[in-house]
């Protein structure tokens, strides 16, 4: 799957795997484009902060009840963009991160995620809405009937 939704894209893409509080970057497919953003498997980050944790986060109600008890500051500061992000099935980051680089994320299970990430030139609200609602639909359409992802 991530390389056909890289090839859609046409930016990089990876799948990243809940690791306590944090995730981790299991795999991930470059975008062949010179100005990408290069995403390494083994590089582990923090579930708050960025919209792939803050989906993982949204589909997971035991692990996001572990991280606000841990965290309540930082649970607060981000709560928001995880509510949202339960809401309609994907979250964004919009230059939040990094400067000149916004992502979309969406929870394939409650545990994994797949991210769409590039340059914001790129990849601007809108498409990148288009990108996390295409995602859904093509997990929803290869889903065993009467069962759900999340």
């Amino acid at each position: 799957m991530l390389q056909s939704v890289s090839a859609a894209s046409g930016e990089s893409t990876f799948l990243a795997l809940v690791t306590g509080h944090d995730y981790l970057c299991v795999d991930a497919v470059q975008s062949s484009k010179p100005l990408h953003l290069a995403v390494r498997p083994g590089e582990r980050k923090s579930l708050l902060g960025e919209a792939l944790g803050h989906v993982l986060l949204a589909a997971d109600t035991d692990l996001a009840a572990s991280v606000r008890g841990d965290d309540p500051e930082s649970w607060e500061r981000h709560a928001r963009e995880i509510a949202v992000a339960e809401r309609h099935g994907f979250a964004l980051d919009l230059d939040s991160q990094k400067a000149g680089i916004s992502c979309v994320a969406v929870a394939v299970t409650p545990r994994a995620a797949i991210a769409v990430a590039g340059p914001t030139m790129r990849l601007p609200k809108a498409r990148l809405v288009t990108i996390g609602l295409k995602i859904r639909q093509e997990l929803d359409a290869v889903r065993p009937a009467n069962q759900e992802w999340l």
